[in-house]
């Protein structure tokens, strides 16, 4: 595994926790709920760049 992939889906752990937390305490409108949905967006697309790396091939084709 490559430790980049490691170190983001450590970080996608924590998030979804954090994330599940702040939907339980302040909803799923709140800021804090939102600016890590944010995060996690951010994550999931580094994970996939990693994992899938002929996908930015991809989108430079288009």
């Amino acid at each position: 595994m490559d430790p980049r992939e490691f170190y983001y889906e450590n970080e996608y752990n924590l998030l979804i926790h954090e994330l599940e937390i702040s939907e339980k305490k302040y909803g799923l409108t709140n800021r804090k709920t939102l600016e890590i949905s944010q995060k996690l967006d951010s994550v999931l697309n580094e994970i996939m760049r990693i994992k899938y790396p002929r996908l930015k091939q991809l989108e430079q084709i288009r």
